[in-house]
């Protein structure tokens, strides 16, 4: 009896120390904090003009290549990648101030309210939906914006719940922002028609989002005027994102995996009591496999990821390539390209793929 009070007693103790960790976790990573990071014009130019200040080392405030944060945020301080999408994000802002954008909102299923930017374009081709990654807002999207504009098609770049001017205070990494899309994919045949052409494009948490969305029903439903979805460095799935970069933080001994995996474990937990649903529950990976026998499956898929990728590893890349098949999926890969920089390190190769895969 007394050994079973023991282990039962360790059992608890683990258990409770795993949803401890798992709410410090959510607290730092998922829940909504002050940042106008991303839309404010003063900051955006601050942070240009340091970042040009430090564009021949290539570094920020002297940040170590070689620390384990450092690494994982490498694009973040690539002068490569920042410089202009900074600059790029000041463009749209100026655009946005002069009322040539457009700001719409839309209810989400949950009674979220939704904020996105459309930038109307003359005789337009259709409208290509953007959706932006983690911590980021409709602005990141803008060097996105202005090539589809160029290409004659109509913008609609989406804040995520829980950022921009979007409502909600839990980031929930593609699983309900795939549903926001759908209902923002509603939003656009409201106002363009049912057989308005559409293209959705996402980068990182915004990649997964795009090819989650392909499975909902209003998707379903719309198959045959989705000319392609881009989906640029998407995780396989959430748990394995966090548990990469859990790895490459702790190490990869076996009792740091068993720690890493008690606080995923906690996190999802914790996830699901705030957002209503587990990390396991469903995947990038396995929205893809799925869309192989849905309506989904002839739309025209451009799956990008850089080939330095520290953020979300190449190996995640196959994983999701190795999900999507051979039909209508172009794969390509940047060499040399961090996390987000497939675009910056072959910007002629990455739009020609986009046309080619698209028809446009």
């Amino acid at each position: 009896m007394t050994a079973i009070i023991i282990v039962g007693v360790i059992i608890l103790l683990i258990t409770g120390g795993a949803l401890m960790a798992g709410a410090i976790m959510f607290k730092e990573l998922f829940v909504r904090k002050p940042d106008d990071g991303s839309t404010n014009p003063t900051v955006i130019q601050q942070a240009l003009e340091k970042m040009r200040q430090n564009a021949p080392g290539g570094q920020v405030d002297g940040v170590k290549t070689n620390d384990k944060f450092a690494v994982l945020s490498a694009h973040v301080n690539d002068p490569k990648i920042m410089i202009p999408v900074l600059e790029a994000k000041l463009r749209w802002l100026t655009l946005l101030e002069k009322g040539e954008i457009q700001e719409l909102s839309v209810t989400a299923y949950d009674g979220i309210t939704l904020a996105g930017y459309l930038w109307e374009t003359a005789g337009s081709k259709g409208v290509a939906l953007l959706v932006h990654g983690y911590t980021d807002s409709a602005a990141g999207m803008a060097y996105l914006a202005e090539e589809y504009h160029r290409l004659g098609f109509s913008v609609l770049s989406v804040d995520c719940r829980a950022h921009g001017k979007s409502g909600g205070k839990n980031i929930t990494m593609g699983y309900t922002d795939a549903k926001d899309v759908a209902r923002w994919i509603e939003r656009i045949q409201e106002l363009k028609g049912s057989q308005t052409n559409l293209i959705l494009h996402g980068v990182s948490m915004g990649a997964v989002t795009v090819i989650q969305a392909l499975n909902e029903k209003t998707a379903l439903e719309s198959a045959d005027t989705i000319r392609g979805v881009a989906a640029d460095c998407g995780f396989s799935s959430a748990l394995d994102q966090l548990s990469q970069q859990g790895t490459v933080i702790f190490g990869s001994s076996p009792v740091i995996q068993l720690a890493i995996r008690l606080m995923l474990a906690g996190l999802s937990t914790v996830n699901y009591l705030r957002c209503g649903f587990f990390y396991s529950q469903d995947s990038a990976r396995n929205a893809l496999i799925r869309r192989r026998e849905l309506a989904t499956q002839k739309v025209p898929l451009v799956l990008f990821h850089g080939e330095n990728d520290a953020f979300i590893s190449p190996d995640m890349a196959h994983q999701l390539e190795e999900a999507a098949g051979s039909e209508k999926v172009l794969k390509i890969h940047v060499p040399g390209a961090p996390h987000i920089g497939s675009y910056f390190y072959d910007k002629a190769g990455y739009m020609e793929g986009v046309r080619k895969a698209f028809g446009i």
